[in-house]
């Protein structure tokens, strides 16, 4: 027959069990919460920096874009201003030769 006094023991130690249980799983889920925000944190700078680079891309191309451009019109503005100072050039002649 079991006695209250082996009851009581029994009930204690399976509150001892639950109370250890119950430490494990608060570890274990702050491990899991750990990982997961981990893994979550790597994803997003993953993700964050796909986009720098790509913005980047983008701008050392239209940087360059804008340097071409630039380029050519300081070509096209040089061409102008050789033709207009031979042209000054040819004034200057006629007027001193009385053409």
């Amino acid at each position: 027959m079991v006695t209250l006094y082996d009851l009581e023991r029994e009930l204690d130690e399976v509150k001892t069990r639950v109370e250890g249980m119950k430490r494990e799983l608060l570890s274990f889920t702050q491990e899991e919460a750990k990982r997961a925000k981990s893994e979550a944190l790597g994803e997003v700078k993953k993700k964050v920096e796909g986009e720098v680079a790509d913005i980047k891309a983008r701008a050392e191309k239209e940087a360059e874009d804008t340097l071409a451009k630039s380029e050519e019109k300081i070509r096209e503005l040089r061409a102008k201003t050789k033709g207009v100072y031979d042209q000054a050039i040819d004034v200057v002649l006629k007027a001193i030769l009385g053409e």
